[in-house]
């Protein structure tokens, strides 16, 4: 009997355990988007907005733009 509810209890642990390491993970992918990605990208829109306005640098503006798309949207 003791150790029927010992199984239990590990049971019980081992999914609190699981659903942490879930809510953990999830919540350092927001993390690493708000506070890295969105920073970044934001950074290198604004190059390439600035290569957009001269002349010669408008290919590599549109790279710029390009690459700021990738890294919000990995698939795209």
């Amino acid at each position: 009997m003791i150790t029927l509810i010992i199984l239990v209890l590990l049971a019980i642990l081992a999914l609190i355990f699981w659903i942490g390491f879930h809510i953990f993970g999830a919540a350092l992918l927001v993390f690493g988007w708000m506070f890295i990605k969105i920073p970044i990208a934001f950074v290198v829109f604004i190059l390439g907005l600035v290569c957009c306005c001269t002349l010669i640098l408008i290919p590599i503006g549109f790279m710029l733009f390009k690459l700021g798309v990738h890294l919000l949207i990995p698939g795209m």
